[in-house]
């Protein structure tokens, strides 16, 4: 049992004592404020750099895009190359621009409605309501013409018979 005692004697020894240990692991925090600075910095940069690369590519594609539309809408390119195919189409009297571009879409005559209704207002260009015949190797702006002829000689006889009473 002494033996037992004296090696318990030695261990304290060795180990120090429990305040001993606290103390000599225990560090002082200290806030790196260079090193969140730096990490501020480099994240503000990568920020600016997707914001600048997220502008530039809105920029490009509002450009391209805006580029299209002004030239469709002025010098609009047919569907297809000549002869085209000829197709069939109703407006009814009920159709707005809107829905008259639609159904030239949806059957292949047009590319884009949005373009066929800007055309139609800045052109001027009514709708007539009836059944057209189109190429697809027409232009919107032809087709545009078309409906806008149709409803001026069907506005011409009862304007004839207007004034003949």
């Amino acid at each position: 049992m002494e033996e037992d005692e004296e090696k318990s004697d030695d261990s304290s020894d060795h180990h120090g004592s429990v305040e001993d240990c606290k103390s000599s692991t225990e560090v002082e925090y200290e806030p790196d404020i260079w090193g969140t600075h730096i990490a501020v910095s480099i994240l503000d940069s990568v920020f600016r750099i997707v914001f600048l690369v997220l502008t530039l590519f809105l920029l490009y594609e509002g450009a391209t895009k805006g580029y299209w539309l002004g030239h469709e809408i002025f010098n609009p390119t047919a569907v297809e190359a000549e002869p085209g195919r000829m197709r069939t189409v109703t407006i009814e009297e009920s159709e707005s621009t809107s829905e008259a571009g639609e159904a030239l879409e949806r059957v292949g005559l047009i590319q884009s409605r949005v373009v066929f209704v800007l055309q139609a207002k800045i052109y001027e260009y009514k709708i007539y309501p009836g059944t057209y015949q189109f190429s697809t190797a027409q232009t919107s702006l032809e087709m545009l013409k078309e409906m806008d002829e149709a409803a001026a000689s069907a506005a011409s006889p009862e304007e004839d018979k207007s004034d003949s009473k």
